[in-house]
């Protein structure tokens, strides 16, 4: 399997049940930053998510740009899914919305002065505008 490309290394052992050598070479990689090339991996995440949660949202992570700089609607949006699927892992699968709160504020209190990186958020993630 060395040859087999990662994505393709990840999907075969999640087909065989082995989560655990999945989430290891998960570990490895990095959140895709377009869909092309990175549907694998995202749902690789999805169907390890309630068994590696932890491991799940450290990949989530690396998608993420800066999100206390200026960038362009594109990366603001781009990060807005990005965090849309962290929440999705601190409420529902770890049922632990005082992190996904914690970490939302945090956010929307460092971008409060850029309207754009707002409007994407909350086009995006239901509860923004409450936060």
């Amino acid at each position: 399997l060395e040859r087999v490309p990662l994505e393709q290394r990840l999907m075969i052992h999640l087909v065989r049940k082995e989560y655990d050598v999945a989430v290891g070479i998960l570990a490895g990689m990095r959140y895709p930053r377009d869909w092309y090339g990175g549907y694998s991996a995202l749902r690789a995440a999805e169907q390890l998510e309630t068994r590696y949660p932890e491991q799940v949202l450290a990949f989530y992570m690396t998608g993420l740009g800066s999100l206390s700089c200026s960038g362009s609607r594109k990366e603001y949006a781009h990060n807005a899914r990005v965090v849309l699927k962290l929440r999705h892992t601190w409420v529902d699968v770890l049922g632990q919305p005082e992190r996904w709160r914690a970490f939302a504020k945090k956010v929307k209190g460092e971008n409060q002065h850029r309207p754009a990186f707002q409007e994407e958020f909350a086009r995006v993630i239901p509860d923004w505008k409450e936060i």
